[in-house]
């Protein structure tokens, strides 16, 4: 195998490119991190603001208390999320 200086040039431009690629997938990532976060935040704020209501404890909810023992399952709280999340998904995902 003969290395002369157009080998060279292409090793070079597959190494910058292997890098280019590397840093926009980096910068992607980033991006796709901070939104995860924003979404965090904005659903714990939701969740404090839902049990200063009292939203998350609605009448169709399932609690049974024997003693020391509490049973809760928020079926209600769950189907009525489950609409708000699907609503608010489609009109954000939507292409």
């Amino acid at each position: 195998m003969c290395l002369n200086s157009n080998t060279f040039a292409k090793i070079k431009k597959i190494v910058i490119g292997q890098k280019i690629s590397y840093n926009l997938y980096m910068d992607k990532l980033g991006k796709i991190l901070i939104e995860i976060g924003i979404l965090f935040i904005l659903m714990g704020g939701l969740f404090f603001l839902f049990d200063r209501v009292g939203f998350l404890r609605l009448s169709g909810d399932i609690v049974i208390k024997k003693g020391n023992f509490v049973f809760y399952f928020p079926i209600v709280t769950s189907i009525i999320l489950s609409i708000l999340l699907t609503i608010i998904l489609n009109l954000f995902l939507r292409k």
